[in-house]
């Protein structure tokens, strides 16, 4: 599977949670794919700041989310800002939340990992598809 990944995501990776473990594992085995959004980067080192975590060990934790062949950092580009804009204006979302699903969709994800509750009306309209737990 192609993954993109959301802030919801790499905080349960960050909190070790099981299933996240395991998704990044599966990269790691060169079984599925991790495309990480800058803009869940962003938002996760946001949140991740809030709860008093030092920001040593957020871009530690970061750099081993993204440390498998497998697994890559997506820069905001042109065209996804553009998708990023469409998806906002047409479904109503945050623009942040929108570059996200922006950057799933332009990266061919076969899912986005998400408990984001933004991304119910791009499920629904069958623009994506999400994996939570």
């Amino acid at each position: 599977m192609r993954y993109c990944t959301d802030s919801w995501f790499l905080i349960a990776l960050f909190q070790k949670e099981a299933k996240a473990v395991s998704i990044v594992e599966n990269a790691k085995n060169k079984k599925d794919w991790l495309v990480i959004p800058i803009a869940a980067f962003s938002e996760t080192a946001k949140k991740l700041l809030q709860i008093g975590a030092a920001k040593e060990d957020i871009l530690e934790f970061l750099a081993i989310a993204e440390s498998s062949e497998r697994a890559s950092l997506s820069a905001l580009t042109k065209d996804i800002a553009w998708e990023a804009a469409n998806i906002a204006h047409r479904f109503g979302i945050p623009l942040l939340d929108s570059f996200v699903a922006a950057t799933a969709k332009i990266c061919n994800a076969d899912a986005l990992l998400s408990g984001d509750e933004h991304f119910q009306p791009l499920k629904k309209a069958k623009y994506l598809s999400l994996v939570s737990w």
